[in-house]
């Protein structure tokens, strides 16, 4: 039973991280984006874009 906890816990924690991570990374396209023809931003864009599908990933592996 514990091992099942533990899986729970540990899904919810990498969710949890990975929320909080493309929070920032949203935070960091804003002030960014007065500039979205730079580098900067294209890179910070496709950055959130991974992260956004690594959230979809993980939720659809969530039971």
């Amino acid at each position: 039973m514990r091992a099942v906890s533990d899986s729970s816990n540990q899904r919810a924690d990498a969710n949890t991280r990975l929320n909080r991570l493309y929070d920032l990374k949203q935070q960091q396209l804003l002030r960014a984006q007065g500039h979205s023809d730079s580098l900067l931003y294209r890179v910070l864009n496709a950055e959130a874009e991974a992260i956004s599908d690594a959230l979809k990933d993980h939720q659809q592996d969530t039971p």
